[in-house]
């Protein structure tokens, strides 16, 4: 799980996502997850993961970085994956 303990919370995936793109040389096969964040999320995001469950499940990726404090409106979160 993510290691906030307060201020978390799971999207689904928007239509149409996770996309991909295929490739035969390392590097070029990319999974592109996307959320959309309206009303909820509104703290700063130090840390996100993709998951496979709107609770629970398990996790395929974390990222821990700062991507800023979400205090209304609507932020779209996108996330590529490269396989390798």
């Amino acid at each position: 799980d993510l290691q906030a303990s307060t201020n978390k919370s799971r999207r689904p995936m928007d239509a149409t996502y996770p996309t991909h793109t295929d490739g035969t040389t390392s590097g070029a096969a990319t999974m592109r997850f996307q959320s959309t964040w309206t009303s909820t999320g509104n703290y700063a995001w130090n840390e996100f993961g993709i998951f496979n469950a709107s609770t629970g499940g398990r996790m395929l990726s974390r990222k821990v970085q700062s991507l800023g404090t979400k205090t209304s409106g609507t932020w779209v979160l996108q996330v590529d994956v490269t396989l390798a």
